[in-house]
């Protein structure tokens, strides 16, 4: 077995994991509704994003609608994150302006059928979706520095979850903006961060 067939391997274990752990989140009755729904969207996004990758890496899929699904699924990670740490803090309770960061993402999802990536993404579309991600983890950032203050006992499932987003997005800002590091990294590097989660 090659290199390349072991690495689609690792990186759709990642992906399965990755799936079932947003079902269960979804269909846990111990979790709070609302936590229910924003951790099991954030989950399913991700997937969703890694899907993508791994058709676009392993299997050359330049179908715009499936990749455009992938790059919105990207516009949610970040917004899915603050807003879920915004609801465990005891700031920004105002529900309209948490569901304005979603509006990136949305904007995305409802253009799908019509962006490609020489009219779009490779025209600065990509890159502001990288930047726009990175604004997004800034925010939750300072929500998880809210957290510590307020819930220092549960807090290290907050840390590891805002490390594992972020260590898996900046992978894609640095490989993008900066030619830092392979594509594949940001599905590997979720796919261990899946299982320490």
């Amino acid at each position: 077995m090659d290199y390349n067939s072991l690495l689609l391997i690792f990186c759709s274990a990642g992906v399965i994991q990755s799936l079932f752990l947003s079902i269960y989140i979804f269909s846990s009755k111990n979790i709070q509704p609302v936590e229910r729904v924003l951790l099991g969207s954030l989950l399913l996004a991700i997937t969703l994003r890694l899907v993508k990758s791994i058709g676009w890496y392993f299997f050359d899929i330049n179908d715009d609608v499936f990749l455009n699904i992938g790059f919105a699924a990207h516009g949610f990670i970040g917004a899915l994150l603050v807003i879920y740490f915004a609801h465990k803090s005891t700031r920004l309770r105002n529900i309209f302006s948490r569901l304005l960061i979603l509006l990136p993402g949305m904007l995305l999802l409802i253009a799908t059928p019509f962006l490609t990536l020489s009219n779009f993404w490779y025209a600065g579309g990509y890159q502001a979706l990288l930047y726009y991600t990175i604004v997004t983890l800034l925010i939750s950032a300072y929500f998880l520095r809210v957290i510590y203050s307020e819930r220092k006992i549960y807090f290290p499932w907050y840390r590891n979850l805002f490390l594992g987003v972020s260590v898996f997005c900046i992978s894609y800002f640095t490989n993008y903006i900066f030619g830092l590091n392979p594509y594949i990294t940001g599905p590997v590097v979720y796919s261990i961060v899946i299982y320490m989660i």
